[in-house]
């Protein structure tokens, strides 16, 4: 048996797999903000979910930044009380065996890489637009080589703050288009907004960044998941893009992720698959 942990900023779900092809259905709690808490409530859920079943490995999918070196959390904008703690070390401590963790959006491209919107394609950018927005590089349905992992959220598009005089300056992508950020701005939930002209440059703003993510990614697709995506007018996003990057043989396709909120999940199946061969 595999234990998978998807842990976000509100929630983290739990499953198991004894397949190379299928997961249990996740199990959902809160994700405690406090670390000390954090780890008594993942015990709690784990030690019934896999009951005396042996356990060979464990897959995390964690928002933030890891010291690869330390198996600590360097930085999490939710998760600020995380930060610094001995996670990997807790989780090996309570599950015995060997603990992967990697980016929460990172997971999840994998899983769209390889179970999803761009498993026919050999290189895919994935990019969540959500709270805020993250990403990675998937390159032959494995995460691309990194030093400190992927932050296309944090791109500069406006410098000068001449696009979006409201938003923090410099602007990265996810001072612009991010859920947070956008609540901020407006004071209101990104749901609560109707005028479609605000959508519309979110649109706009959102396609100057899949241009940069072209031009230094190279991907043959662009894969867009997360919540924000419901109202980002996509076929918009498509157009911008296009015309920004014409001068390209082959720009990359641009799709909606399709597997929903599972898409770590299967990324983390990719991983165990991988290491079986």
């Amino acid at each position: 048996m595999f234990l998978f942990l998807d842990i976000g900023g509100t929630n983290t779900r739990i499953t198991t797999t004894s397949s190379p092809d299928a997961f249990t259905p996740p199990v959902k709690c809160p994700t405690p903000p406090i670390f000390t808490e954090a780890i008594a409530a993942l015990s709690a859920q784990i030690l019934p979910l896999v009951a005396d079943q042996p356990i060979q490995g464990v897959v995390v999918g964690l928002p933030g930044t890891m010291n690869k070196e330390t198996g600590r959390l360097a930085a999490s904008p939710n998760l600020s009380d995380w930060i610094g703690h001995p996670i990997q070390e807790e989780l090996e401590n309570l599950t015995q065996v060997p603990v992967r963790i990697i980016n929460d959006s990172a997971l999840a491209g994998l899983g769209e890489a390889c179970s999803g919107a761009g498993r026919d394609f050999d290189i895919v950018a994935y990019l969540t637009i959500s709270t805020g927005v993250g990403g990675a590089r998937i390159v032959n349905q494995k995460i691309d080589a990194n030093s400190y992992g992927f932050e296309p959220g944090f791109h500069i598009i406006d410098a000068s703050g001449t696009l979006c005089p409201d938003c923090h300056s410099p602007s990265s992508l996810e001072d612009l288009v991010g859920g947070a950020s956008i609540a901020k701005r407006f004071n209101c939930h990104p749901k609560a907004i109707k005028d479609p002209q605000v959508w519309s440059s979110l649109a706009e703003w959102l396609a100057y960044g899949l241009t940069n993510i072209t031009f230094l990614w190279s991907p043959s697709v662009i894969v867009l998941g997360g919540p924000m995506m419901r109202d980002i007018p996509l076929g918009q996003v498509i157009k911008a893009t296009t015309n920004l990057t014409s001068f390209i043989p082959t720009p990359p396709v641009i799709k909606p992720a399709t597997l929903g909120d599972d898409r770590a999940f299967y990324g983390a199946l990719a991983l165990v698959k991988d290491s079986i061969k």
